[in-house]
C-alpha cells in the first residue's frame, strides 16, 4: 500500500494512506465468511445461513470494521517503518474514496528531530548564592537595629520612647468618663496621640505633669470619638532613647557567648537557605537553557491541554480571570509542553526511567553541564566563575 508523509510542523505530520479496493473487498470476504460460520439468523441452524443473506446483513458492518482495522495496522506499520516516536494517539481527519483507492488522512503528533549532542558544551549560568562577608555585616547590623539597647534620656525627642501614666476625661454620649493608664509605653511617631498632644508632649522632661484638652474632629475614623472633647492628664515617668545594640550584646541576647559563635551559627543557616534556593534556581535556569538551545514548536492540542489545566487550577483560587493573567497562562503552557518533551526525550535517549522523572533529567544533566555563577561587582561588571 501507497502513503505519503507530510510535515506541518516540528512535532506534527500528516500521513495519507492509500488502501486498494480489492484489498479492502478481500477483507470483507473474509470477514463475511466468519460471519456466516458464528451467525444465528431466524430460519437457519447456526453457521447455514446464505452468504447472500449474510451480506445483506452484515456488509456495512464489516466493511467499517475492516477498513478501521487496515488504517490502524497499516499506520502502525508505517510509524515503526520510518522510526516516528508518537507523543499522543493519531488523529483520523477524513477517509474518502478516490476510484478505486480509500485515501485515509492520519494526523499524528510526533516527538522532534534532535541532536543533543555533548551536554558539557551547555552553559546554566546563574547568580553567585555564596554569602560574603559583607552581606553577613550588613544583615548583622540590621539585626542589630532591630534589637536596641536602651539609655535613659532627659527629655521625650521624636526619637526616644517614653513611659508615661495619664488620665483621660471623655464626654461620651452626653456624660463624662474617666479612665486611667498606668505605665504606656510609646513612640511619637505612632501617633497614638493626636498631633496636637504629640507637639506639646516633645521636649517634656522626665517626671514633668501636665494636662491637655483636645477636640476631634467631626470627621474623625472612631466614632465614638468624633466631635468629643477629651482631657489628657500625663506624668512622664520614663524617657530612653534606642540605639543599635553591638554584635556582641545581640549575641548574648539570643544566648550565645560571644559575637563569633553568632556569625558562625548566622552564617551557616543563611548559607542552607541560599544553597536551597540556588538549586531551585538552578533547576529553571537549566530547563531554560534546553528551551533556548534545542528550538521547536510543540504540539498546539498538547499546549492547549497544559493551558485548559492552568485555568482550572486558577479558577479553583480565584472567582474572576484577570483577563491579563491569559496571555502569561498561554506561555507557561507553551513552555512546559517543551520541557516535557525535551524531559523525554533526553530520559529516553540516557535511559532514565521511573518517578519523578524531571528531577532525574535535571540530575543527570547538572552532572554534566558548565555551571556559571556570575558576581556582581560594584561597578556593574560580572565576572563569570565555575
Amino acid at each position: 500500500m501507497e502513503y505519503k508523509i507530510e510535515r506541518l510542523g516540528d512535532c506534527e505530520l500528516l500521513l495519507n494512506i492509500h488502501i486498494p479496493k480489492e484489498v479492502i473487498d478481500q477483507k470483507v470476504a473474509s470477514k463475511l465468511k466468519s460471519y456466516q460460520r458464528t451467525a444465528k439468523l431466524p430460519g437457519f441452524r447456526k453457521g447455514k445461513a446464505p452468504m447472500d443473506i449474510i451480506y445483506r446483513k452484515y456488509y456495512d458492518i464489516a466493511l467499517q470494521e475492516v477498513i478501521t482495522e487496515l488504517i490502524e495496522s497499516t499506520s502502525r506499520d508505517i510509524i515503526a517503518k520510518e522510526n516516528l516516536k508518537l507523543l499522543t494517539r493519531g488523529e483520523l481527519l477524513e477517509s474518502k474514496w478516490q476510484d478505486t483507492t480509500l485515501v485515509s488522512t492520519i494526523k499524528l503528533e510526533v516527538f522532534p528531530q534532535i541532536e543533543f549532542g555533548d551536554y558539557s558544551e551547555l552553559e546554566v549560568r546563574i547568580p553567585d548564592f555564596k554569602l560574603k562577608d559583607d552581606e553577613l555585616t550588613a544583615i548583622l547590623e540590621r539585626l542589630c537595629q532591630l534589637h536596641p539597647r536602651y539609655t535613659p534620656h532627659t527629655h521625650i525627642t521624636e526619637d526616644t520612647v517614653q513611659t508615661v501614666s495619664f488620665t483621660i476625661n471623655l464626654r461620651w454620649r452626653g456624660l463624662w468618663r474617666t479612665f486611667r493608664v498606668d505605665d504606656f509605653m510609646f513612640f511619637i511617631d505612632e501617633k497614638f496621640f493626636p498631633n496636637p498632644i504629640n507637639t506639646e508632649l516633645l521636649n517634656k522632661k522626665v517626671g514633668t505633669s501636665l494636662e491637655l484638652k483636645h477636640e476631634y474632629p467631626l470627621d474623625y475614623e472612631d466614632p465614638d470619638l468624633k466631635g468629643e472633647q477629651v482631657e489628657y492628664k500625663f506624668r512622664i515617668e520614663n524617657v530612653e532613647s534606642p540605639s543599635p545594640a553591638t554584635v556582641r550584646e545581640l549575641a548574648s541576647t539570643v544566648g550565645f557567648k560571644s559575637d563569633q559563635s553568632l556569625r558562625k551559627a548566622l552564617r551557616s543557616i543563611l548559607q542552607q537557605y541560599r544553597d536551597t534556593k540556588r538549586h531551585t534556581v538552578l533547576k529553571y535556569k537549566l530547563l531554560e537553557t534546553l528551551r533556548q538551545t534545542y528550538v521547536f514548536e510543540p504540539p498546539p492540542r498538547i499546549v492547549e491541554a497544559y493551558e485548559k489545566a492552568f485555568l482550572e487550577h486558577y479558577r479553583k483560587e480565584h472567582d474572576v480571570l484577570d483577563p491579563n493573567l491569559r496571555t502569561t497562562i498561554k506561555k507557561l503552557a507553551h513552555m512546559q509542553a517543551q520541557e516535557d518533551i525535551l524531559i523525554q526525550l533526553i530520559a529516553a535517549k540516557e535511559g532514565l526511567h521511573g518517578k519523578e522523572l524531571t528531577q532525574k533529567v535535571v540530575d543527570f544533566l547538572l552532572d554534566k553541564v558548565k555551571i556559571i555563577e556570575e558576581t556582581k561587582h560594584k561597578g556593574g561588571n560580572k565576572d563569570a566563575t565555575r
